[in-house]
């Protein structure tokens, strides 16, 4: 091996390195002879196109399966990274990525405006693109539109790959199902409008506003030339388009990467992790008691209200500010409300009982209406005995009840004599 092998085996070796980093070797991804064709609201809101069969139109599909998923992470130095990844057509619990991805939507990690971040089922299909050119008719003189395939300078077909959404492939099954739409009529071969010897084009289109299918139509009377012969060579692999990125070529260091960058980009989180090691690996002291600082304004402390302070009993000593608080004023239930005891027991109101009175006690609430106030309830009055009354019999009011009235002016009789 000479020098400049050495040389030239140096330079591919640094070729498939990112930024000259060994440590992270770059992603080979496929490749394709012409750029693909991706469908935007910006640039590319539509594409007119011939749809191309497989290379053997009887046994390979038209269309492959596959999956994507646009993911966004940021690294620690704020650099923001943003790729497609691409995954099975089926879901694959084996895959890491789908593994990440399946964490970071629990973790509500993935937001969009529709809610988390999910891959999408996607067919890629073999074009060529389809424009308009104005030639003369010689036959009659007149400009006419004329539909024609793409091609490069050399003169061979532009092939380049698309990606169809799920309603918009269903909506082509739904086309080529339908016979009124084949070029040929209703009786014609069964490929229709992609049929290699008389196609036709189709407009695919994103979706309206606030709605989510795309549009699809088919022009069976804008037919296009017959493909020249070796149009077969120009088709792209589309099994090969369409592997899931970790299985390509230094792919699954690249996905491992993005993961790491990916579960680290939150900063406060990671800055909090990396002080709470820290704090872990020294001794925490132990926190100083901060002091009060309404210690100077505290009052001192009283004996409880309604007894007297003990005789030589040391006193509190007084604060720094030299502050004294106030004597508290000594609590007092409020006054109970008694019976006021009249010198001479009241007089019932006419057509009252005696014993009412003496069996129903005042709680404050009058019995009678409030124009008139209630009679209070007079305790038994300790007196000496009377004087042995006459044997006859006490007169009665009108009640059938003894009169009060006349037992007293009795007694006073008795007593004057």
């Amino acid at each position: 091996m000479s020098f400049a092998d050495l040389i030239k085996q140096a330079q591919e070796e640094v070729a498939q390195h990112a930024g000259g980093n060994n440590d992270n070797p770059k992603t080979v991804y496929p490749k394709t002879k012409h750029k693909g064709i991706y469908l935007n609201n910006t640039t590319t809101p539509e594409v007119f196109f011939q749809l191309l069969p497989g290379k053997n139109v009887d046994t390979d599909p038209f269309a492959v399966k596959f999956r994507s998923i646009f993911l966004e992470a940021r690294t620690s130095k704020g650099k923001e990274l943003k790729q497609n990844f691409i995954l099975d057509a089926d879901t694959n619990p084996g895959s890491i990525l789908e593994q990440a991805i399946a964490e970071w939507t629990d973790k509500l990690m993935l937001p969009s405006k529709y809610g988390q971040v999910k891959p999408r089922i996607l067919f890629k299909v073999n074009v060529i693109k389809v424009s308009t050119q104005q030639v003369m008719n010689p036959q009659t003189n007149q400009m006419e539109t004329q539909y024609v395939q793409e091609r490069d300078q050399e003169g061979n077909y532009v092939v380049r790959t698309l990606d169809l959404t799920v309603s918009a492939y269903n909506g082509i099954i739904e086309k080529l199902r339908n016979p009124m739409l084949n070029p040929q009529g209703p009786n014609g071969p069964t490929m229709s409008f992609m049929d290699v010897n008389k196609p036709a084009m189709v407009h695919v289109a994103k979706p309206l506003p606030n709605t989510k299918t795309y549009r699809v139509e088919v022009y069976p009377l804008a037919t296009l030339p017959p493909l020249a012969p070796g149009w077969e060579n120009q088709l792209e692999d589309l099994h090969a388009q369409v592997v899931p990125t970790e299985r390509l070529e230094n792919g699954l260091d690249w996905v491992k990467a993005f993961i790491d960058i990916k579960n680290g980009v939150n900063p406060n989180a990671n800055n909090q992790q990396a002080s709470t090691n820290a704090v872990a690996d020294q001794a925490i002291p132990a926190a100083p008691v901060a002091p009060n600082p309404y210690a100077q304004q505290a009052a001192p402390t009283f004996p409880p209200l309604g007894t007297a302070p003990v005789t030589g009993q040391p006193m509190a000593p007084p604060v720094a500010n030299q502050y004294t608080a106030p004597t508290a004023p000594p609590v007092t239930a409020p006054p109970i409300q008694q019976p006021v005891t009249p010198a001479v027991p009241p007089t019932a109101p006419a057509g009252a009982s005696d014993l009412s009175y003496d069996n129903v006690p005042d709680f404050g609430t009058p019995s009678v209406p409030n124009t008139a106030p209630a009679a209070p309830t007079a305790p038994p009055v300790q007196s000496a005995p009377a004087p042995a009354m006459p044997a006859q019999t006490a007169p009665l009011n009108g009640q059938g009840l003894p009169n009060i009235d006349e037992q007293l002016n009795n007694l006073l009789d008795l007593n004057n004599n």
